[in-house]
């Protein structure tokens, strides 16, 4: 399952690695960073998780930055890196 976690950064020196190289290796093998967009003066970000469940990701990621960011969740559908709600699409009438 895909997990979005936006962060609200409240101590961006804790929050970021001083190392990117050693950005990868923090975390736990049942789950994947896929991607991290961090605002321009790294008060925000939002992340892109892989794991079995949004408890699982938020299990890990919130006592991994407490201090450092307030975090929300959402689990996300993921089909060609492009997704819309499956309740939310409106099929096409002739």
């Amino acid at each position: 399952m895909f997990v979005v976690v936006q962060h609200q950064i409240t101590n961006p020196a804790k929050f970021w690695p001083a190392d990117a190289a050693q950005f990868s290796t923090m975390f736990p093998p049942h789950l994947k960073l896929h991607q991290t967009l961090a605002g321009v003066d790294g008060s925000q970000a939002v992340c892109v998780w892989e794991g079995e469940s949004v408890d699982a990701v938020r299990d890990w990621l919130d006592p991994a930055t407490a201090g450092a960011s307030v975090n929300a969740y959402f689990a996300a559908v993921n089909k060609e890196g492009i997704a819309i709600p499956a309740d939310q699409l409106v099929t096409q009438r002739p």
